[in-house]
C-alpha cells in the first residue's frame, strides 16, 4: 500500500544535507526548508522524507526534496513496535512508540521488525499526543 494510495507530497528545499535521512521525519526550519527531525524525541516534525540519494550517496543543501506530510508511506523504525502503535520521532528521526505529552505524527500499518527496519507508516499529521483523564 505504502508509496501508492492516496496520499499528500509536498517538495521543499533542503536546508541542511540530508544524506542517509531518506525514510526518517524531517522538519522545517525558520526559512521553511527542509531539516533534520533530530532536535529530541517527539518535537513537531513535517513529515517523512521520501527523496533517494543522488547517484553519488548524497543530499546536499539546497536540493529539492520530496516529503511525506499525509498518507502511507515508509519509515525507518528506532525499535520494535506492533502495527496500529502511534509513533512520534526519535531524536535520531526514526519511528519510536509515542509517549504522553510529545508530539505524535501516525501510526504503524505493519509491524516494525527492529531499529532500522522499515514499515508501512501512515502519516497523519502532527497531534500532541495525550493519554488518560
Amino acid at each position: 500500500m505504502a508509496r501508492g494510495s492516496s496520499r499528500v507530497v509536498v517538495q521543499g528545499i533542503a536546508g541542511e544535507a540530508l544524506t542517509d535521512w531518506e525514510d526518517k521525519f524531517v522538519t522545517l526550519n525558520a526559512a521553511g526548508e527542509v531539516t533534520k527531525a533530530d532536535a529530541g524525541a517527539g518535537e513537531i516534525v513535517t513529515g517523512v522524507l521520501e527523496t533517494g540519494n543522488n547517484a553519488d550517496g548524497t543530499i546536499p543543501d539546497g536540493q529539492i526534496v520530496s516529503v511525506c506530510v499525509w498518507g502511507p508511506t515508509m519509515v525507518s523504525a528506532d525499535a520494535a513496535n506492533d502495527a496500529m502503535a502511534i509513533i512520534m520521532t526519535s531524536a535520531d528521526g526514526q519511528a519510536a512508540l509515542a509517549t504522553t505529552g510529545l508530539w505524535m505524527i501516525g501510526y504503524l500499518i505493519e509491524p516494525a521488525d527492529a531499529a532500522g527496519h522499515l514499515a508501512e507508516f501512515m502519516v497523519t499529521g502532527p497531534s500532541f499526543y495525550h493519554t488518560g483523564a
